[in-house]
């Protein structure tokens, strides 16, 4: 989603159980730890004479250690999470009756402020809290709740939850919330698998090897990508292969001097293929929502256990947008590629079916894999 149409809240597990049901719930300020923005807004009560003005603070900017933490005082890390909204959605409905103020928090220092305005006491903070970004609704009358569960977006669940209370918990939201478009996802604020990644293959390179990212492969590079697909033997090369190519798919090439010893891609995939893939695996997913395949994932024998896999798939999903959808196929038996996937947000989906190749004396069962925590942050 663009950055300024979007606004985070960071709460816990309980709250937004609550915020689905129930709507948003505004503060009183009391448990404030900045008890300079207490007396600020006990002192806009006093002034227009209404005890009951109340606000809800929102992150206007991404994630930051520092909003994590912040919100973590007195509560059980784990249970922190932050909600994204629509902006414009959300503010559409506390822009009614005059009775909310909506607007962006000014930070300034203590020789620079000035309160010329009862209503910069809403919204004037001091400038050490300007990794805020805050942006505020600031709740003039008593109102009865407003639902917003329409304006989420995004839930992004503590990076501290084990896989298995990640998944418990996403189940449950995805059964209240009853909305397809809404995206979850673990923070990877505290551990990165993509920035980790970089750095080891930043390692690798200091040792003469080398990769690159191309959209347009050169002849030699052509036969030399061919030549390991071949040796991949996933993938029947012909005029599947070639329509495939001739889409200019994102290639992950990594090279010892001029020769290519490890290779991966993300395929725009031919839509029958694709279908046909999401049919046999009977998981009751729409094909036509994942726009890439990540796939052609090989690296020469004589180079293995450096952990090339992981690297190639690191760098073609940091070369993409977060709202990608992508989906990868792989051997039932092949679990080094299956744990490759999972590190990076993908799941499995549907059950295993056979490959049907007919260039091959031995079948085999494939797993479908899509990437479900597609927020995997690259700043």
């Amino acid at each position: 989603m663009d950055a300024n149409n979007k606004l985070n809240h960071f709460t816990t597990f309980d709250a937004v159980i609550g915020i689905i049901k129930y709507g948003l719930r505004f503060s009183t300020g009391q448990n404030w730890e900045d008890k300079n923005d207490l007396r600020l807004l006990e002192l806009y009560r006093g002034i227009v004479n209404n005890p009951d003005v109340k606000v809800l603070c929102f992150l206007n900017d991404d994630e930051t250690i520092y909003h994590w933490k912040a919100y973590q005082a007195g509560k059980c890390s784990s249970d922190i999470c932050c909600i994204e909204f629509d902006k414009k959605k959300l503010l559409s409905k506390f822009s009614t009756e005059r009775k909310y103020i909506c607007d962006e928090v000014q930070y300034a220092t203590i020789a620079d402020v000035s309160f010329d305005n009862p209503r910069k006491l809403l919204f004037t903070k001091r400038w050490p809290y300007r990794n805020e970004k805050e942006f505020r609704i600031v709740q003039i009358k008593e109102s009865g709740n407003v639902m917003v569960k329409d304006a989420i977006t995004r839930i992004t669940l503590s990076q501290e939850l084990s896989k298995e209370e990640y998944n418990i918990r996403v189940r449950v939201l995805k059964q209240m919330l009853k909305k397809k478009s809404v995206k979850y996802n673990q923070s990877t604020i505290m551990e990165n698998d993509i920035w980790i990644n970089k750095a080891e293959l930043g390692t690798i390179n200091k040792k003469g090897i080398s990769m690159e990212i191309s959209t347009n492969l050169s002849a030699e590079e052509l036969i030399q990508v061919r030549d390991l697909v071949k040796k991949g033997g996933q993938v029947k090369l012909g005029k599947s292969f070639d329509s495939l190519i001739a889409k200019g798919p994102l290639m992950a090439l990594i090279k010892d001097k001029d020769q290519i010893v490890a290779i991966g891609g993300l395929k725009i995939p031919n839509e029958d293929h694709k279908n046909n893939i999401f049919e046999k695996s009977q998981s009751k997913l729409n094909a036509h929502d994942y726009s890439f395949e990540l796939g052609w994932i090989y690296t020469m024998e004589e180079y293995r256990h450096k952990h090339f896999c992981e690297s190639i798939i690191a760098m073609l999903l940091s070369h993409i947008g977060d709202e990608s959808m992508v989906y990868a196929t792989t051997r039932e038996d092949n679990i080094y590629i299956q744990k490759a996937l999972t590190k990076f947000g993908f799941i499995p989906k549907g059950d295993p079916f056979p490959s049907n190749r007919s260039d091959r004396k031995e079948d085999y069962n494939v797993c479908l894999f899509v990437r479900e925590n597609s927020k995997i942050s690259l700043l």
